[in-house]
Protein backbone atom coordinates (compact mmCIF):
# COMPACT_ATOMS: atom_id res chain seq x y z
CA UNK A 1 0.00 0.00 0.00
CA UNK A 2 1.21 3.51 -0.81
CA UNK A 3 2.97 4.93 2.26
CA UNK A 4 1.23 8.29 2.10
CA UNK A 5 -2.18 6.66 1.72
CA UNK A 6 -1.40 4.27 4.56
CA UNK A 7 -0.57 7.18 6.87
CA UNK A 8 -3.79 8.97 5.93
CA UNK A 9 -5.86 5.82 6.52
CA UNK A 10 -4.32 5.22 9.95
CA UNK A 11 -4.69 8.88 10.90
CA UNK A 12 -8.30 9.01 9.72
CA UNK A 13 -9.10 5.77 11.53
CA UNK A 14 -7.66 7.08 14.78
CA UNK A 15 -9.59 10.33 14.42
CA UNK A 16 -12.86 8.48 13.74
CA UNK A 17 -12.39 6.28 16.80
CA UNK A 18 -11.54 9.36 18.86
CA UNK A 19 -14.61 11.17 17.51
CA UNK A 20 -16.99 8.34 18.30
CA UNK A 21 -15.42 7.67 21.71
CA UNK A 22 -15.49 11.34 22.60
CA UNK A 23 -19.06 11.76 21.43
CA UNK A 24 -20.11 8.67 23.37
CA UNK A 25 -18.46 9.94 26.55
CA UNK A 26 -20.08 13.35 26.16
CA UNK A 27 -23.43 11.75 25.30
CA UNK A 28 -23.07 9.58 28.40
CA UNK A 29 -22.42 12.57 30.61
CA UNK A 30 -25.31 14.57 29.22
CA UNK A 31 -27.59 11.53 29.23
CA UNK A 32 -26.88 10.84 32.90
CA UNK A 33 -27.59 14.45 33.78
CA UNK A 34 -30.77 14.59 31.72
CA UNK A 35 -32.15 11.29 33.08
CA UNK A 36 -32.04 12.90 36.50
CA UNK A 37 -33.91 15.95 35.27
CA UNK A 38 -36.44 14.35 32.90
CA UNK A 39 -38.73 11.33 32.83
CA UNK A 40 -38.10 8.35 30.46
CA UNK A 41 -40.97 9.28 28.12
CA UNK A 42 -39.20 12.52 27.15
CA UNK A 43 -36.38 10.53 25.58
CA UNK A 44 -38.87 8.40 23.67
CA UNK A 45 -40.65 11.44 22.21
CA UNK A 46 -37.42 13.07 21.05
CA UNK A 47 -36.21 9.76 19.61
CA UNK A 48 -39.46 9.47 17.66
CA UNK A 49 -39.23 13.05 16.35
CA UNK A 50 -35.61 12.45 15.32
CA UNK A 51 -36.58 9.21 13.60
CA UNK A 52 -39.29 10.93 11.56
CA UNK A 53 -36.81 13.67 10.61
CA UNK A 54 -34.25 11.06 9.58
CA UNK A 55 -36.88 9.44 7.39
CA UNK A 56 -37.33 12.66 5.41
CA UNK A 57 -33.55 13.15 5.14
CA UNK A 58 -32.91 9.65 3.84
CA UNK A 59 -35.89 9.73 1.49
CA UNK A 60 -34.29 12.68 -0.33
CA UNK A 61 -30.60 11.73 -0.13
CA UNK A 62 -29.02 11.97 -3.60
CA UNK A 63 -25.51 11.09 -2.44
CA UNK A 64 -23.89 14.53 -2.69
CA UNK A 65 -21.11 13.52 -0.32
CA UNK A 66 -20.46 10.30 -2.25
CA UNK A 67 -20.37 12.22 -5.53
CA UNK A 68 -17.84 14.74 -4.23
CA UNK A 69 -15.65 11.89 -3.02
CA UNK A 70 -15.73 9.74 -6.16
CA UNK A 71 -15.93 12.32 -9.01
CA UNK A 72 -12.62 13.33 -10.61
CA UNK A 73 -13.44 17.06 -10.31
CA UNK A 74 -15.27 16.69 -6.99
CA UNK A 75 -12.73 18.89 -5.17
CA UNK A 76 -13.01 21.81 -7.63
CA UNK A 77 -14.43 25.05 -6.25
CA UNK A 78 -17.19 25.27 -8.87
CA UNK A 79 -18.32 21.69 -8.24
CA UNK A 80 -18.38 22.27 -4.46
CA UNK A 81 -20.45 25.45 -4.77
CA UNK A 82 -23.00 23.87 -7.08
CA UNK A 83 -23.26 20.93 -4.68
CA UNK A 84 -23.76 23.36 -1.77
CA UNK A 85 -26.69 25.09 -3.48
CA UNK A 86 -28.18 21.69 -4.29
CA UNK A 87 -27.90 20.77 -0.60
CA UNK A 88 -29.74 23.94 0.44
CA UNK A 89 -32.65 23.31 -1.95
CA UNK A 90 -32.91 19.79 -0.58
CA UNK A 91 -32.82 20.97 3.05
CA UNK A 92 -35.68 23.42 2.49
CA UNK A 93 -37.76 20.74 0.81
CA UNK A 94 -37.21 18.34 3.73
CA UNK A 95 -38.27 21.01 6.23
CA UNK A 96 -41.49 21.62 4.30
CA UNK A 97 -42.32 17.90 4.32
CA UNK A 98 -41.78 17.67 8.08
CA UNK A 99 -44.02 20.68 8.70
CA UNK A 100 -46.79 19.10 6.63
CA UNK A 101 -46.47 15.89 8.65
CA UNK A 102 -46.59 17.88 11.91
CA UNK A 103 -49.85 19.49 10.82
CA UNK A 104 -51.34 16.10 9.91
CA UNK A 105 -50.27 14.66 13.27
CA UNK A 106 -51.84 17.58 15.11
CA UNK A 107 -55.18 16.86 13.43
CA UNK A 108 -55.30 13.08 13.21
CA UNK A 109 -52.70 11.76 15.68
CA UNK A 110 -54.96 11.69 18.78
CA UNK A 111 -57.73 10.06 16.73
CA UNK A 112 -55.78 7.30 15.01
CA UNK A 113 -53.06 6.34 17.50
CA UNK A 114 -53.27 4.65 20.93
CA UNK A 115 -53.61 7.26 23.68
CA UNK A 116 -50.34 6.28 25.41
CA UNK A 117 -48.23 5.97 22.24
CA UNK A 118 -45.58 8.51 21.31
CA UNK A 119 -47.51 9.68 18.25
CA UNK A 120 -50.52 10.78 20.31
CA UNK A 121 -48.60 12.95 22.79
CA UNK A 122 -49.62 16.63 22.61
CA UNK A 123 -45.98 17.76 22.39
CA UNK A 124 -45.22 15.80 19.21
CA UNK A 125 -46.42 18.34 16.59
CA UNK A 126 -44.41 21.11 18.26
CA UNK A 127 -41.33 18.90 18.46
CA UNK A 128 -41.62 18.20 14.75
CA UNK A 129 -41.87 21.91 13.96
CA UNK A 130 -38.55 22.46 15.74
CA UNK A 131 -36.90 19.36 14.30
CA UNK A 132 -37.73 20.67 10.80
CA UNK A 133 -34.93 23.21 11.34
CA UNK A 134 -32.30 20.45 11.53
CA UNK A 135 -32.15 19.59 7.78
CA UNK A 136 -32.00 23.30 6.96
CA UNK A 137 -29.03 23.76 9.29
CA UNK A 138 -27.33 20.65 7.88
CA UNK A 139 -27.76 21.94 4.33
CA UNK A 140 -26.01 25.18 5.26
CA UNK A 141 -22.83 23.31 6.22
CA UNK A 142 -20.01 24.08 3.81
CA UNK A 143 -19.22 21.39 1.21
CA UNK A 144 -15.59 21.84 2.22
CA UNK A 145 -16.66 19.27 4.81
CA UNK A 146 -17.16 16.69 2.05
CA UNK A 147 -13.92 17.78 0.37
CA UNK A 148 -12.00 17.06 3.57
CA UNK A 149 -13.52 13.58 3.71
CA UNK A 150 -12.48 13.03 0.09
CA UNK A 151 -8.87 13.78 1.07
CA UNK A 152 -9.10 11.38 4.06
CA UNK A 153 -7.82 14.22 6.25
CA UNK A 154 -10.41 14.65 8.97
CA UNK A 155 -8.58 15.64 12.14
CA UNK A 156 -9.89 19.21 12.20
CA UNK A 157 -13.44 18.10 11.39
CA UNK A 158 -13.35 15.70 14.32
CA UNK A 159 -12.29 18.44 16.71
CA UNK A 160 -15.00 20.76 15.40
CA UNK A 161 -17.63 18.04 15.89
CA UNK A 162 -16.53 17.48 19.47
CA UNK A 163 -16.49 21.19 20.29
CA UNK A 164 -19.97 21.61 18.80
CA UNK A 165 -21.21 18.71 20.89
CA UNK A 166 -19.73 20.11 24.10
CA UNK A 167 -21.34 23.49 23.49
CA UNK A 168 -24.69 21.87 22.68
CA UNK A 169 -24.57 19.85 25.93
CA UNK A 170 -24.00 23.03 27.91
CA UNK A 171 -26.94 24.62 26.09
CA UNK A 172 -29.18 21.60 26.70
CA UNK A 173 -28.39 21.24 30.39
CA UNK A 174 -28.91 24.96 30.95
CA UNK A 175 -32.29 24.72 29.23
CA UNK A 176 -33.23 21.67 31.32
CA UNK A 177 -32.32 23.42 34.57
CA UNK A 178 -34.50 26.37 33.62
CA UNK A 179 -37.31 24.21 32.23
CA UNK A 180 -37.03 20.43 32.87
CA UNK A 181 -39.19 19.35 29.92
CA UNK A 182 -38.79 17.52 26.64
CA UNK A 183 -38.09 20.86 24.92
CA UNK A 184 -34.66 21.11 26.50
CA UNK A 185 -33.57 17.96 24.65
CA UNK A 186 -34.72 19.50 21.39
CA UNK A 187 -32.85 22.76 22.05
CA UNK A 188 -29.69 20.75 22.59
CA UNK A 189 -30.12 19.01 19.24
CA UNK A 190 -30.69 22.27 17.38
CA UNK A 191 -27.80 24.10 19.01
CA UNK A 192 -25.31 21.40 17.96
CA UNK A 193 -26.25 21.83 14.31
CA UNK A 194 -26.06 25.61 14.57
CA UNK A 195 -22.57 25.51 16.06
CA UNK A 196 -21.25 22.95 13.58
CA UNK A 197 -22.68 24.71 10.51
CA UNK A 198 -20.88 27.90 11.54
CA UNK A 199 -17.65 26.00 12.21
CA UNK A 200 -17.58 24.41 8.73
CA UNK A 201 -17.50 27.88 7.15
CA UNK A 202 -15.09 29.49 9.61
CA UNK A 203 -12.50 26.78 10.27
CA UNK A 204 -12.29 24.50 7.21
CA UNK A 205 -9.98 25.47 4.37
CA UNK A 206 -11.33 25.64 0.84
CA UNK A 207 -13.40 27.89 -1.41
CA UNK A 208 -15.91 30.30 0.10
CA UNK A 209 -19.46 29.14 -0.45
CA UNK A 210 -21.65 31.30 -2.71
CA UNK A 211 -24.39 30.84 -5.27
CA UNK A 212 -23.19 29.06 -8.42
CA UNK A 213 -25.22 26.85 -10.72
CA UNK A 214 -24.28 24.44 -13.46
CA UNK A 215 -26.81 22.23 -15.23
CA UNK A 216 -24.13 19.75 -16.27
CA UNK A 217 -22.86 19.22 -12.71
CA UNK A 218 -26.37 19.08 -11.28
CA UNK A 219 -27.20 16.50 -13.94
CA UNK A 220 -24.23 14.40 -12.92
CA UNK A 221 -25.25 14.63 -9.29
CA UNK A 222 -28.74 13.46 -10.17
CA UNK A 223 -27.62 10.67 -12.53
CA UNK A 224 -25.50 9.07 -9.81
CA UNK A 225 -27.75 10.14 -6.94
CA UNK A 226 -31.17 9.03 -8.15
CA UNK A 227 -30.39 5.42 -7.22
CA UNK A 228 -28.77 6.60 -3.97
CA UNK A 229 -32.03 8.38 -3.13
CA UNK A 230 -34.01 5.17 -3.51
CA UNK A 231 -31.40 3.27 -1.53
CA UNK A 232 -31.34 5.89 1.24
CA UNK A 233 -35.13 5.87 1.48
CA UNK A 234 -35.06 2.13 2.00
CA UNK A 235 -32.12 2.51 4.39
CA UNK A 236 -34.44 4.41 6.69
CA UNK A 237 -36.63 1.34 7.09
CA UNK A 238 -33.57 -0.83 7.62
CA UNK A 239 -32.26 1.40 10.42
CA UNK A 240 -35.42 2.73 12.03
CA UNK A 241 -38.40 0.48 11.26
CA UNK A 242 -38.11 -1.05 14.72
CA UNK A 243 -38.34 2.44 16.23
CA UNK A 244 -41.48 3.29 14.24
CA UNK A 245 -43.24 0.01 14.95
CA UNK A 246 -42.35 -0.13 18.63
CA UNK A 247 -43.30 3.52 19.18
CA UNK A 248 -46.85 2.51 18.27
CA UNK A 249 -46.84 -0.89 20.00
CA UNK A 250 -45.09 -0.06 23.30
CA UNK A 251 -46.19 2.36 25.99
CA UNK A 252 -44.16 5.56 26.29
CA UNK A 253 -42.19 4.43 29.36
CA UNK A 254 -41.08 1.12 27.81
CA UNK A 255 -40.27 2.81 24.54
CA UNK A 256 -38.20 5.41 26.42
CA UNK A 257 -36.17 2.62 28.03
CA UNK A 258 -35.71 0.94 24.66
CA UNK A 259 -34.52 4.30 23.27
CA UNK A 260 -31.91 4.58 26.03
CA UNK A 261 -30.48 1.18 25.03
CA UNK A 262 -30.51 2.19 21.37
CA UNK A 263 -28.40 5.24 22.18
CA UNK A 264 -25.58 2.97 23.28
CA UNK A 265 -25.91 0.43 20.48
CA UNK A 266 -26.11 3.19 17.90
CA UNK A 267 -22.98 4.74 19.34
CA UNK A 268 -21.19 1.54 18.34
CA UNK A 269 -22.92 1.50 14.96
CA UNK A 270 -21.94 5.13 14.47
CA UNK A 271 -18.29 4.26 14.98
CA UNK A 272 -18.51 1.49 12.38
CA UNK A 273 -20.44 3.71 9.96
CA UNK A 274 -17.91 6.51 10.39
CA UNK A 275 -15.05 4.17 9.62
CA UNK A 276 -16.85 2.73 6.60
CA UNK A 277 -18.07 6.01 5.08
CA UNK A 278 -15.25 8.36 6.08
CA UNK A 279 -12.24 6.02 5.85
CA UNK A 280 -13.05 2.88 3.85
CA UNK A 281 -15.18 4.45 1.11
CA UNK A 282 -12.79 7.35 0.31
CA UNK A 283 -9.84 4.95 0.41
CA UNK A 284 -11.47 2.41 -1.90
CA UNK A 285 -12.55 5.20 -4.26
CA UNK A 286 -9.01 6.61 -4.41
CA UNK A 287 -7.49 3.17 -5.03
CA UNK A 288 -9.98 2.47 -7.81
CA UNK A 289 -9.20 5.87 -9.41
CA UNK A 290 -5.42 5.65 -9.20
CA UNK A 291 -4.20 2.03 -8.84
CA UNK A 292 -6.97 -0.60 -9.03
CA UNK A 293 -4.47 -3.47 -8.91
CA UNK A 294 -3.97 -2.78 -5.18
CA UNK A 295 -7.69 -3.13 -4.37
CA UNK A 296 -7.63 -6.62 -2.83
CA UNK A 297 -4.71 -5.90 -0.53
CA UNK A 298 -6.12 -2.57 0.60
CA UNK A 299 -9.60 -4.01 1.14
CA UNK A 300 -8.27 -6.86 3.30
CA UNK A 301 -6.43 -4.41 5.51
CA UNK A 302 -9.48 -2.19 5.88
CA UNK A 303 -11.71 -5.17 6.64
CA UNK A 304 -9.38 -6.49 9.33
CA UNK A 305 -9.48 -3.17 11.17
CA UNK A 306 -13.26 -3.03 10.84
CA UNK A 307 -13.61 -6.57 12.22
CA UNK A 308 -11.65 -5.65 15.33
CA UNK A 309 -13.98 -2.73 16.00
CA UNK A 310 -17.13 -4.84 15.45
CA UNK A 311 -16.04 -7.69 17.71
CA UNK A 312 -14.89 -5.30 20.44
CA UNK A 313 -18.22 -3.45 20.35
CA UNK A 314 -20.20 -6.68 20.56
CA UNK A 315 -18.22 -8.02 23.53
CA UNK A 316 -18.50 -4.72 25.36
CA UNK A 317 -22.28 -4.45 24.85
CA UNK A 318 -23.00 -8.06 25.76
CA UNK A 319 -20.80 -8.50 28.82
CA UNK A 320 -20.76 -4.98 30.25
CA UNK A 321 -23.98 -3.38 28.97
CA UNK A 322 -26.25 -4.38 31.89
CA UNK A 323 -23.50 -3.59 34.40
CA UNK A 324 -23.04 -0.17 32.85
CA UNK A 325 -26.75 0.63 32.99
CA UNK A 326 -26.98 -0.62 36.58
CA UNK A 327 -24.03 1.53 37.59
CA UNK A 328 -24.89 4.71 35.71
CA UNK A 329 -28.68 4.95 35.74
CA UNK A 330 -31.34 5.09 38.40
CA UNK A 331 -33.65 2.15 39.15
CA UNK A 332 -36.25 3.47 36.67
CA UNK A 333 -33.90 2.68 33.76
CA UNK A 334 -32.64 -0.84 34.62
CA UNK A 335 -34.65 -2.66 31.93
CA UNK A 336 -32.59 -0.76 29.35
CA UNK A 337 -29.63 -2.98 30.30
CA UNK A 338 -31.36 -6.12 29.07
CA UNK A 339 -32.36 -4.41 25.81
CA UNK A 340 -28.75 -3.34 25.37
CA UNK A 341 -27.52 -6.89 25.81
CA UNK A 342 -30.03 -8.27 23.31
CA UNK A 343 -29.04 -5.72 20.67
CA UNK A 344 -25.30 -6.45 21.00
CA UNK A 345 -25.39 -8.79 18.00
CA UNK A 346 -26.25 -5.83 15.78
CA UNK A 347 -22.67 -4.60 16.18
CA UNK A 348 -21.17 -7.97 15.28
CA UNK A 349 -22.94 -8.01 11.91
CA UNK A 350 -21.90 -4.51 10.82
CA UNK A 351 -18.72 -5.79 9.12
CA UNK A 352 -20.55 -6.49 5.86
CA UNK A 353 -21.15 -2.75 5.33
CA UNK A 354 -17.69 -2.46 3.79
CA UNK A 355 -18.62 -4.72 0.89
CA UNK A 356 -21.57 -2.48 -0.01
CA UNK A 357 -19.23 0.52 -0.05
CA UNK A 358 -17.06 -1.28 -2.59
CA UNK A 359 -20.07 -1.68 -4.89
CA UNK A 360 -20.88 2.02 -4.46
CA UNK A 361 -17.26 3.02 -5.17
CA UNK A 362 -17.53 1.18 -8.47
CA UNK A 363 -20.33 3.59 -9.38
CA UNK A 364 -23.12 1.02 -9.41
CA UNK A 365 -25.65 2.86 -7.26
CA UNK A 366 -28.49 0.85 -8.84
CA UNK A 367 -27.22 -2.37 -7.26
CA UNK A 368 -26.94 -0.62 -3.89
CA UNK A 369 -30.64 0.25 -4.24
CA UNK A 370 -31.52 -3.39 -4.86
CA UNK A 371 -29.42 -4.56 -1.90
CA UNK A 372 -31.13 -2.08 0.41
CA UNK A 373 -34.55 -3.12 -0.91
CA UNK A 374 -33.88 -6.69 0.23
CA UNK A 375 -33.03 -5.42 3.71
CA UNK A 376 -36.02 -3.05 3.91
CA UNK A 377 -38.53 -5.68 2.84
CA UNK A 378 -37.08 -8.03 5.42
CA UNK A 379 -37.26 -5.62 8.34
CA UNK A 380 -40.73 -4.27 7.52
CA UNK A 381 -41.99 -7.85 7.27
CA UNK A 382 -40.24 -9.52 10.18
CA UNK A 383 -40.26 -6.80 12.88
CA UNK A 384 -44.08 -6.72 13.24
CA UNK A 385 -44.33 -10.48 12.62
CA UNK A 386 -41.72 -11.37 15.25
CA UNK A 387 -43.32 -8.87 17.66
CA UNK A 388 -46.65 -10.66 17.31
CA UNK A 389 -44.98 -14.01 18.06
CA UNK A 390 -42.30 -13.16 20.64
CA UNK A 391 -43.03 -9.57 21.70
CA UNK A 392 -40.30 -6.95 22.05
CA UNK A 393 -37.53 -9.58 22.08
CA UNK A 394 -38.75 -10.85 18.73
CA UNK A 395 -38.81 -7.34 17.24
CA UNK A 396 -35.22 -6.80 18.38
CA UNK A 397 -34.13 -10.10 16.82
CA UNK A 398 -35.79 -9.14 13.54
CA UNK A 399 -34.09 -5.73 13.54
CA UNK A 400 -30.72 -7.48 13.89
CA UNK A 401 -31.21 -10.19 11.26
CA UNK A 402 -33.19 -8.41 8.54
CA UNK A 403 -30.38 -6.01 7.50
CA UNK A 404 -28.06 -8.95 6.77
CA UNK A 405 -30.45 -10.82 4.48
CA UNK A 406 -28.60 -9.27 1.54
CA UNK A 407 -25.11 -10.38 2.65
CA UNK A 408 -24.96 -13.54 0.47
CA UNK A 409 -25.91 -11.47 -2.59
CA UNK A 410 -23.37 -8.75 -1.72
CA UNK A 411 -20.61 -11.34 -1.39
CA UNK A 412 -21.59 -12.77 -4.76
CA UNK A 413 -21.43 -9.31 -6.40
CA UNK A 414 -17.94 -8.56 -5.04
CA UNK A 415 -16.38 -11.95 -5.80
CA UNK A 416 -14.64 -10.79 -9.00
CA UNK A 417 -13.01 -7.79 -7.34
CA UNK A 418 -12.02 -9.46 -4.06
CA UNK A 419 -11.34 -13.03 -5.16
CA UNK A 420 -12.93 -16.32 -4.12
CA UNK A 421 -10.58 -16.78 -1.14
CA UNK A 422 -11.61 -13.48 0.48
CA UNK A 423 -15.30 -14.18 -0.19
CA UNK A 424 -15.02 -17.66 1.36
CA UNK A 425 -13.48 -16.18 4.51
CA UNK A 426 -16.15 -13.49 4.70
CA UNK A 427 -18.92 -16.06 4.22
CA UNK A 428 -17.57 -18.25 7.03
CA UNK A 429 -17.33 -15.26 9.39
CA UNK A 430 -20.90 -14.28 8.52
CA UNK A 431 -22.26 -17.75 9.39
CA UNK A 432 -20.30 -17.78 12.67
CA UNK A 433 -21.74 -14.36 13.55
CA UNK A 434 -25.30 -15.63 13.02
CA UNK A 435 -24.62 -18.52 15.40
CA UNK A 436 -23.36 -16.08 18.04
CA UNK A 437 -26.47 -13.91 17.68
CA UNK A 438 -28.66 -16.99 18.18
CA UNK A 439 -26.71 -17.91 21.31
CA UNK A 440 -27.15 -14.41 22.73
CA UNK A 441 -30.95 -14.59 22.43
CA UNK A 442 -31.05 -18.10 23.84
CA UNK A 443 -29.09 -16.96 26.90
CA UNK A 444 -30.71 -13.58 27.53
CA UNK A 445 -34.29 -13.51 26.18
Amino acid sequence: MNTHLNKRILSAGRWQILATTGQTVFRLGSNLIMTRLLMPEAFGMVALAATLMTAMILFTDIGIKQSIIREIDGADAHFLRVAWITKIFRGLFIALCILIFAGALQIWGPLLMPVDSGYAQPEMPGLLVLVALVPVLQSLESTNLERVHRDISIGRVTMLELVAQILSIVTMVAAAVLSPTVWSLMFGMLSRHIYFAIFTHKFLSGPTMKFEWDRVISGRLWTFGRWIMGSSALTFFVRFADNLFLAALMNTVSFGLFSIARIWIYAGREMVNRLVTNVCYPTISEVLRERPKDLRRVFRKLQTGLDIVCVTGFLGAYFFGPILVDWLYTDNFQEAGRYLQLMAGMLLLQRSNNHSQLILSLGNSRLVLFITAIQAIGICTFVPLFFMIWGVNGAILASILAPVLSVPYVLYLTRHKLGIKQIAVDGAIFLASLIVVGWVFASVA
